[in-house]
């Protein structure tokens, strides 16, 4: 297939444009930064924002496009919104209204976040859960979702909605494990919250598998897929095992929690499971990973 992936230097898209390639698929990575190596020939870069306009300066007609461009940190989209929203809600507009332009239209797959679902009990999450995003970054992800599930029905586009839970892995510089790594390395070990609160984390490597599968539904009204193990992991235990293979204090928590997170956020993937996927990497070993590759390079200088 040839393959448009958007945010192709971001951390989900450059993994995925790599396994993509892997597979034999013609892949050509848009993002305002570089591609990063090792390109082959399977791989194309092409610089430049996501807008209407450089994608028509793509040659050939793609057969899926990934969208992957957007903001991805709670944090920022809380001090930063109306540049989040551009990230995430206009990017997708772009998109939607250059694959209208395509006949036949292609295959589109975008990366949406948990974070539409806002708080919930603890229990798996369905696709049909309600959504009631509790940040600004999940109510940007769901005005995203809302504009593909649209310009599906009303110009007949077939689109795959994926809502990421956890994801991490090798390569990662933001999020709760990198965050964890860096004050672990400085000898700090108190986290906010309560550790008790509870996520799905699945490994990018996982990640990449089942956007690969995604497109086979990709249809019109949009399907929509969760992606995550279905595992409910409390903070604490997750911190604990980064901290055991980085020979570093367990960690402590200060009781509070700051704005935007929510306590409990765990997948029903049971779309995912049903079209074959199955997740390989467990928790303990991706952190012993990611502990091990942020540790190259990454410690602080004495």
């Amino acid at each position: 297939m040839h393959v448009l992936v958007t945010g192709a230097s971001g951390f989900i898209g450059s993994h995925l444009a790599h396994t993509l390639a892997r597979r034999g698929h013609q892949v050509v990575g848009l993002d305002r930064r570089l591609v990063p190596a090792p390109l082959t020939r399977k791989i194309r870069g092409l610089v430049g924002e996501v807008t209407r306009e450089r994608l028509k300066k793509i040659h050939r007609r793609p057969d899926w496009i990934f969208h992957c461009a957007g903001g991805g940190s709670v944090g920022f989209a809380e001090t930063h919104p109306e540049e989040d929203f551009r990230m995430n809600v206009t990017t997708s507009m772009e998109v939607l209204a250059y694959a209208r332009g395509l006949r036949p239209a292609p295959r589109v797959v975008f990366l949406s976040s948990a974070a539409v679902y806002g708080n919930s009990s603890g229990c798996g999450i369905p696709e049909g859960g309600p959504v009631r995003p509790c940040s600004s970054y999940g109510f940007h992800k769901l005005l995203a979702e809302e504009t593909f599930q649209y310009y599906s029905r009303r110009w007949s586009i077939p689109v795959a909605i994926v809502r990421l839970f956890s994801v991490y892995g090798e390569g990662l510089k933001k999020q709760i494990f990198w965050d964890a790594f860096q004050k672990m390395s400085h000898g700090a070990s108190l986290f906010s919250g309560s550790g008790r609160e509870t996520r799905d984390f699945v490994h990018i490597d996982d990640v990449c598998q089942l956007l690969r599968l995604a497109p086979r539904v990709a249809r019109s009204p949009a399907s929509i897929l969760n992606c995550g193990r279905g595992e409910a992991v409390r903070l604490q235990t997750a911190l604990g095992i980064l901290a055991r293979h980085l020979r570093v204090s367990q960690p402590r928590f200060s009781g509070e929690s700051r704005p935007g997170d929510p306590l409990h956020l765990v997948a029903n993937a049971r779309r995912a499971f049903r079209l074959g996927w199955k997740p390989g990497v467990d928790l303990e070993e991706g952190l012993r990973r990611y502990g091990a590759w942020a540790s190259q390079g990454n410690r602080p200088k004495e």
